[in-house]
């Protein structure tokens, strides 16, 4: 490929999608850049799973079928300008009037409203916009609105795979958003733990309970709770002060002991995956156990006193001198950092509370945490 990309659109495996000034498309194959012929193209955007979309030079909108290597013509009534795919494949674009529209149903409708210059969608599938006004935007699906970024006087913008939000303002300055805006919600708490919407926490008179939508109601009888975590069925599981486990039954409308398991910490990923720190001390706080979905248990190596489960059922911990690891399958990797907690969301992304007691996000591009302000 000679000259420099106009557009480019992260693809798996690290394998991005450019447009040049020519409007050609390109790919990288990992040693070098594969020229996808058969488009002139204008923007390119790229689905979790390797959906590849573009707007044409024509203010068409191209799907690509990598079986024939060819480009698909998605007949529509609207000029495209700018193309985003969400991590399951579906187009959303910004017309040349500025409107948005998402593909659906073998036509483009309005169902979310709003105007942009330039759309990107992050792999948690959020939108983000450069609105008409030059400020940053994304869409809360929850509340059906656009809430206002932080970014103003923008040209473009691209989410990355990490959750954060690249932008390039009008001076051409690059700019990251991986801020949080936090609110504050009644009530006061020991641990707090959430899975699909669902959260619970430990009250400070060691009870546990349930956020409704608007405050926070006592749920099930027992007391005495220190950790809690939430499976994804939205049934809590807790540690008591005396180092027992209970997870919550619906069968029986209360909650019930988990033979065969004294903890201190616990943790729940996808999929079943449940990890504990025990009571039984080590050189770095206490020993490791997991369950998995089949109901088996097992130990890890080394020892911990804090744990988190990512997508894949592995634990991340700290011990007891903040020291930060990763499970990788058959060993532990030490990463940089010190923390005092961990936690990892339902998108897979990895936070950790710092000795300094701000709040880190982990960045995998650069095997580094990023300070959240």
């Amino acid at each position: 490929m000679s000259g420099a990309a106009l557009r480019i659109a992260g693809g798996p495996k690290n394998k991005p999608w450019v447009v040049n000034a020519a409007g050609n498309v390109y790919q990288w194959n990992g040693q070098g850049w594969t020229h996808r012929s058969g488009v002139t193209a204008y923007d390119v955007g790229v689905s979790s799973n390797g959906d590849v979309w573009v707007t044409g030079a024509d203010k068409e909108v191209y799907h690509y079928l990598p079986e024939q290597d060819v480009w698909n013509k998605i007949d529509g009534n609207v000029q495209a300008r700018n193309i985003a795919v969400t991590p399951d494949g579906i187009p959303f674009i910004c017309g040349y009037n500025n409107y948005i529209y998402q593909w659906k149903d073998n036509q483009w409708e309005r169902p979310i409203g709003g105007a942009a210059f330039d759309i990107d969608i992050d792999s948690a599938g959020t939108i983000n916009v450069i609105g008409t006004n030059r400020a940053s935007y994304r869409y809360s699906g929850k509340n059906k609105r656009w809430e206002i970024g932080n970014g103003r006087n923008m040209a473009t913008i691209a989410g990355d795979s990490e959750g954060g939000l690249y932008m390039i303002d009008t001076n051409k300055q690059i700019l990251r958003q991986s801020s949080i805006k936090f609110n504050q919600v009644s009530g006061a708490a020991l641990d707090i733990a959430e899975n699909n919407g669902v959260t619970y926490v430990v009250g400070t008179n060691r009870r546990i309970y349930q956020w409704d939508g608007s405050k926070w109601v006592i749920f099930g009888k027992l007391g005495s709770a220190d950790r809690i975590a939430v499976d994804e069925g939205g049934n809590p599981w807790f540690v008591a002060t005396n180092n027992q486990v209970y997870r919550w039954s619906h069968s029986a409308n209360s909650f019930e002991l988990v033979d065969g398991i004294s903890a201190t910490d616990i943790a729940i990923g996808r999929k079943g995956h449940v990890a504990f720190i025990t009571n039984s001390p080590a050189a770095g706080g206490y020993t490791i156990q997991g369950l998995n979905n089949r109901g088996e248990m097992n130990t890890y190596p080394g020892s911990a006193v804090r744990i988190a489960v990512d997508k894949n059922g592995k634990p991340w911990v700290v011990n007891k001198n903040g020291n930060i690891y990763r499970w990788l399958g058959d060993k532990w990797e030490a990463l940089s950092g010190q923390a005092q907690d961990i936690a990892i969301s339902a998108d897979n992304q990895v936070y950790i509370t710092g000795t300094d007691n701000f709040l880190y996000r982990w960045y995998s591009r650069t095997s580094s945490w990023i300070k959240l302000n």
